[in-house]
């Protein structure tokens, strides 16, 4: 399970506990060390874990706020239109009194804030592209399901790619 030998560490969690790292890479600390091992491999699986349970709410948030965003304005209609009607304050009511704008306002803004938690715990490196690319395969997935949107062949195929970005990006 943990080599015999010195081991070079990379990544962000050789940088981020070095001193552990290379402790634990001492042969000679090899029996009183194997306990610590696996508590410091705990720790680090479980940051994981929660890094990716993070990622995960900014997408499910993100993409509902995009759903509700989007379905608000095809029931409003065209603002310009409002305006013609009801002048400046009237189409600024029938965009301030819908329900789906307050929801979706409300879900990107705790999107935001698990965004901002999700960096303040894991690499930029994971949490920017992870979140990126997967609100943008939740976002078509439910376009076409909640608002019944055409997503043509083109966009899953580079959704397929998107997803094979991420996993790389696991390794």
């Amino acid at each position: 399970m943990w080599p015999s030998k010195p081991q070079q560490t990379t990544g962000s969690d050789a940088q981020e506990y070095p001193l552990v790292f290379s402790l634990l890479s001492i042969p000679s600390i090899s029996a009183e060390s194997h306990h610590l091992r696996e508590r410091v491999s705990a720790h680090l699986s479980a940051v994981s874990l929660h890094a990716w349970v993070t990622i995960w709410m900014v997408v499910i948030f993100a993409t509902a706020g995009d759903i509700l965003i989007a379905a608000a304005m095809r029931k409003l209609g065209d603002l310009d239109d409002i305006r013609a009607k009801s002048g400046l304050s009237g189409a600024i009511k029938a965009v301030v009194t819908s329900p789906y704008l307050g929801g979706g306002i409300c879900c990107m803004a705790i999107s935001f804030f698990a965004l901002l938690y999700a960096l303040s715990t894991a690499d930029l490196s994971l949490i920017a592209p992870a979140t990126a690319s997967l609100t943008y395969i939740a976002t078509s997935a439910a376009a076409r399901i909640f608002l019944k949107e055409h997503v043509d062949k083109r966009r899953w195929i580079a959704a397929v790619f998107v997803c094979g970005g991420v996993a790389l990006l696991t390794q």
